[in-house]
């Protein structure tokens, strides 16, 4: 591993997206091209929108920058979309991936030095009240931000752009992780074993009262 510089934003971003976008273009009109971007987003929306969007300020700057490849990656992409990540970068270019959190342990793309997150992902979540999951967005744990930044230090010195104005810490999720799974299996996979355990944990009563 390689060593990482990183920077935070001197201020929250209103707009992530877009803040993302700017620091896509700026890296690649005052840096070397000597690597390429990999750039995290909560999910398919995002990724779409901000391509649409670096594509059209791309050819807006036209010749006054050296040629920018977006590739987007995420579940629904076809296969053979999903292949150019891997793709070898053409001498006189620089390549940007979009991607979600599958890029953060899944995937090793070659050839990565700089790093732009934002700081969210999409995590399922479970509402006892209603009794249905969603996916909502959250501020990323320490050790997803950790996975994150050493994605531009895996072939050289890197830079690692954090969405966040201060260093994040687990205080910043917005809820322990416990609570947003379903409880029912476990409580039932506890109760057919006739173990104890369960009584060791303090566990959301609405869940545990509807098996009742």
């Amino acid at each position: 591993m390689f060593p990482v510089d990183i920077y935070y934003t001197k201020a929250p971003e209103a707009d992530y997206v877009d803040a993302a976008i700017v620091t896509i273009l700026q890296i690649h009109v005052t840096q070397p091209l000597d690597g390429d971007v990999l750039v995290f987003l909560t999910g398919q929306e995002e990724i779409e929108t901000a391509t649409e969007i670096l594509t059209m300020r791309s050819r807006v700057l036209g010749s006054r920058m050296k040629e920018l490849i977006i590739c987007p990656i995420y579940a629904n992409l076809p296969p053979e979309q999903q292949a150019k990540i891997f793709e070898k970068t053409p001498k006189g270019a620089r390549k940007v991936v979009l991607a979600t959190n599958i890029a953060e342990t899944s995937l090793t793309i070659d050839g990565i030095r700089y790093v732009i997150d934002t700081g969210f992902n999409k995590q399922k979540t479970f509402n006892p009240r209603t009794g249905m999951e969603s996916l909502i967005v959250t501020p990323i744990s320490q050790a997803a931000a950790n996975q994150r930044s050493g994605r531009a230090g895996r072939t050289g010195p890197g830079k690692y752009y954090h969405g966040l104005s201060f260093p994040i810490s687990d205080r910043c999720l917005a809820f322990p992780i416990i609570s947003c799974r379903v409880l029912y299996s476990l409580v039932l996979q506890e109760k057919v074993s006739d173990c104890s355990l369960l009584g060791r944990f303090r566990m959301n009563l609405s869940q545990i009262q509807c098996l009742k």
